[in-house]
């Protein structure tokens, strides 16, 4: 690496959101939730592209993909359809799918919690920047951490081939070095989920 700033990627899951039982009723997935005037999963894209992410995916569930694709156009970003199967399986899909060039990928989910995260999102990027070798993740507790988090490339390999397992295996292992950045109060409608 030279003195450039290292690249990131940045992923939103927006998985799980729409479950059979609300697309029934005819209820709309959670990405296309109204957030200060727009979708969540805009919203939430247009905070993460102020990172200037070298990529931005967006991973829906298949379903829901025509519908979020719709609401994202116009965005420098890809809209990445995914089976079910849940969060491991998506993050595993999504870190697949970038391009290589990109040394972490800042991860969230499609949460109203982080339709006001710009600040966080920064913060762990900072904190990523420090220390590019580590993991970065919302303090949960005093055992780990949480989404949103900065993933380092050195473990996407782990993600991939654990995606049963999901970003939980990395960001909760007390064995393993992590960097936690609080959550600020105030700061969005609530502590991510």
């Amino acid at each position: 690496m030279t003195g450039a700033s290292p690249a990131h990627a940045a992923v939103v899951l927006a998985v799980g959101l729409a479950p059979r039982s609300r697309a029934r009723k005819g209820e709309s997935s959670r990405a296309l939730e109204d957030s200060d005037g727009q979708p969540l999963a805009r919203r939430i894209a247009g905070l993460l592209l102020e990172t200037s992410p070298q990529h931005l995916l967006v991973c829906v569930p298949a379903d829901d993909h025509t519908a979020v694709e719709v609401v994202l156009r116009g965005m420098r970003l890809r809209c990445l359809p995914i089976p079910g199967g849940g969060l491991g399986p998506a993050l595993a899909s999504a870190l697949k799918a970038l391009p290589k060039g990109s040394e972490a990928a800042l991860v969230t989910l499609c949460d109203p919690a982080m339709a006001h995260a710009r600040l966080h999102f920064g913060r762990l990027l900072t904190e990523w920047r420090a220390a590019p070798d580590l993991p970065v993740a919302t303090a949960e507790d005093e055992l780990g951490g949480t989404l949103p988090a900065v993933l380092p490339r050195t473990c996407w390999s782990e993600l991939i081939e654990q995606r049963d397992v999901g970003p939980r295996a990395i960001l909760r292992d007390p064995a393993r070095r992590l960097v936690r950045v609080a959550w600020v109060r105030g700061e969005g409608v609530g502590h991510p989920a």
